[in-house]
């Protein structure tokens, strides 16, 4: 299973050096520039929610959410995976773009 888990995690990286990736952390760091701010917090940020989001989403899809709850002594019941999905779809509604930001 280990070996798995570093062949996974070979890909995330191998998946993040994307050159439409790099693209778009040129772009991070061409605003941040033009507005006077250090680029380094949203490009770091952007790189590294995108390798944890392609890392889960490797372990999940190549060993399936049952192998991983199994693996963490964890009990999906149907009320549980209702919830979690509520909580995940609000959360990426209060962090979307289009959502007022308190400033």
């Amino acid at each position: 299973m280990h070996a798995m888990i570093a062949t996974l995690f070979g890909f995330a990286v191998i998946d993040t050096l994307d050159v439409l990736l790099v693209s778009v952390t040129a772009a991070i760091a061409y605003d941040a520039r033009s507005c006077g701010k250090s680029p380094w917090r949203g490009g770091i940020a952007f790189l590294l929610g995108l390798f944890t989001a392609t890392t889960l989403f490797g372990i999940v899809a190549v060993l399936g959410l049952q192998v991983s709850a199994t693996a963490f002594n964890l009990t999906i019941t149907p009320e549980i995976r209702y919830w979690s999905e509520l909580l995940a779809g609000s959360s990426e509604c209060a962090y979307s773009p289009g959502s007022p930001r308190p400033r």
